[in-house]
């Protein structure tokens, strides 16, 4: 079973208009406040996506390998694996 958070705060808020016990009342009420995530204090830089240069290599790597990892993709191309799988996924929209 996968989590669902925003489905588990309406349960608990739907149990907070009931009544119930204080103390269930202030354990509902904490979780419900856990359950938020707080903006990152910092960020890393945004970098700009893949050039068309470097796509098109990874396109022919793929091409050419077609049982090569991603990984190692990206590294003959020297870029993070998540652009191979960015720019691969580009090519069959």
């Amino acid at each position: 079973m996968s989590s669902d958070i925003p489905r588990a705060r309406e349960l608990l808020m739907d149990a907070l208009a009931h009544d119930m016990d204080p103390t269930a009342r202030t354990a509902v009420a904490e979780a419900l406040r856990l359950m938020t995530r707080a903006a990152p204090v910092r960020r890393g830089p945004t970098k700009h996506r893949v050039t068309k240069d470097k796509k098109a290599m990874i396109q022919r790597i793929a091409a050419m390998y077609p049982d090569m990892h991603q990984a190692d993709i990206a590294q003959m191309a020297d870029v993070n694996p998540g652009r191979v799988s960015e720019a691969l996924r580009e090519d069959d929209e």
